[in-house]
């Protein structure tokens, strides 16, 4: 395993017996039916079996994808075993002269390839200029550098995971960026049966109510990431709280909805009524139309 998956595995077992060991397996494993391991699992872990009484054994990638990454359906024989506490679920402005959307310059060039962050910077300062960008973190930060531009905007959890303290990276509120469904927040799938059992331990209820909340919106407009969809909810005095979003790209169109309940499996029905009734349908159809009449161009 790698430092960041043993901070989270360890103290979930930490009272497992002296006897109990875990190993983490790098080879290519399909897991079912001979589909290949990552089209079929984008996700932190793969199989967890019982290969004898005291050790465990988890079969997957050395590395722990976001829940934002994993799509809404998947195959029946896999399940989400478990959703470890949430890191920072905040977006972050990268830039050294601004610490806040509004105090960038005016026609700034802000390097992003979200959608979802288009929409909303622009809907905030529609004098800002979009430039599109793809790569991972590394690469993303160092083409802002290359470039000149102003700002770019990044997850605040995929920055802490890769230990890039040193970037002038400012966290952005809610009220300026809305996360993505599932942002900072991992998951770990497995197969049914023994394995989602084995993981359970892993779970943290807050974060599984927060992580089911958004990724209903998801489910309901049919979003991915090519769409400019946010939702975040949150515990706030024993109810929980979901905040979604949806926006045209150019951010002229917004609809946003908000609800508090101490229902979990009714607050992400109640935040989609709302956002239907003020129009959140209407505005999906333009945005796929704009879409693509985009690629269309291209």
């Amino acid at each position: 395993m790698n430092g960041f998956e043993r901070q989270q595995v360890a103290p979930r077992y930490a009272n497992a017996p002296r006897n109990v060991a875990f190993e983490l397996l790098n080879e290519p494993h399909d897991a079912l039916n001979g589909e290949p391991w990552n089209a079929l699992l984008a996700a932190v872990l793969g199989v967890v079996r019982q290969s004898n009484p005291t050790r465990i054994v988890v079969v997957g990638p050395t590395h722990w994808n976001s829940l934002k990454d994993l799509p809404v359906r998947s195959h029946d024989q896999l399940a989400i075993a478990a959703y470890p506490e949430r890191a920072d679920p905040r977006d972050v402005l990268v830039s050294e002269v601004a610490t806040r959307v509004r105090e960038l310059p005016r026609g700034a060039h802000v390097l992003t390839g979200s959608l979802r962050r288009q929409a909303q910077l622009l809907a905030l300062r529609p004098d800002l200029e979009m430039v599109p960008v793809r790569g991972n973190v590394e690469t993303r930060l160092r083409k802002r550098r290359e470039s000149g531009a102003e700002a770019t905007v990044l997850a605040a959890a995929g920055l802490a995971r890769l230990g890039l303290v040193d970037e002038p990276a400012h966290p952005l509120e809610a009220d300026e960026l809305l996360p993505a469904p599932g942002q900072g927040t991992l998951a770990v799938q497995t197969r049914r049966g023994e394995a989602e059992a084995l993981c359970a331990a892993l779970d943290h209820p807050p974060t599984r109510a927060a992580a089911m909340a958004e990724r209903a919106i998801v489910a309901a407009f049919g979003g991915d990431c090519t769409l400019p969809l946010a939702a975040w909810a949150r515990e706030v005095e024993g109810r929980l709280v979901l905040t979604a979003l949806l926006a045209a790209v150019d951010g002229s169109e917004v609809v946003r909805g908000e609800v508090a309940s101490s229902d979990p499996g009714a607050v992400a029905t109640a935040c989609v009524v709302s956002m239907r009734d003020s129009g959140a349908d209407a505005l999906l159809d333009r945005i796929h139309s704009a879409v693509r009449s985009a690629r269309a161009a291209r």
